[in-house]
Parts: C-alpha cells; sequence; structure tokens
C-alpha cells in the first residue's frame, strides 16, 4: 500500500514542478512582450574616389535597446 501513495507523491510532485515551469515560462514571455530588447550591428562602408585612387573606409555601430520597468519618472523611457 505505501508504494501505491509514494507513486501518488512522485505524480502530484511532477504535476506541481510541471505547473510551476508552465507559470515561469508564461511570465518570461509576458515579461520579453512587455519589455522587449535587442543587439543589432550596422557596418557602413564608403569608397570614394580621389587622385591617389580609391580610398576606403569602413565602420560598425552597435545599437542596444532593452526597455525594463520604469521604477522612477526619470528612468523611464
Amino acid at each position: 500500500m505505501s508504494s501505491g501513495n509514494s507513486k501518488k507523491k512522485i505524480v502530484k510532485l511532477a504535476m506541481i514542478a510541471a505547473i510551476i515551469m508552465a507559470v515561469c515560462a508564461g511570465v518570461s514571455m509576458a515579461w520579453e512582450a512587455k519589455y522587449p530588447s535587442g543587439t543589432w550591428r550596422y557596418k557602413i562602408t564608403i569608397n570614394i574616389d580621389t587622385p591617389d585612387g580609391v580610398k576606403t573606409g569602413s565602420a560598425v555601430r552597435e545599437v542596444t535597446v532593452s526597455r525594463g520597468i520604469a521604477l522612477t519618472p526619470e528612468s523611464g523611457p
């Protein structure tokens, strides 16, 4: 009889763990939808014809967008 009870306890704990994981996943997805973030890299290359020939220059810029909770009015977007 105790093995039946232990199986029920294991199933119950597994269900509770599954519910907790589902809630955590839902909260994570809702947070990402409400406060999106991302990073992009842009590269620009310029070629200029000069009397000495073609001169090339390039630059890479990184842009990061991150929104979070505004704890004070000054920290808002």
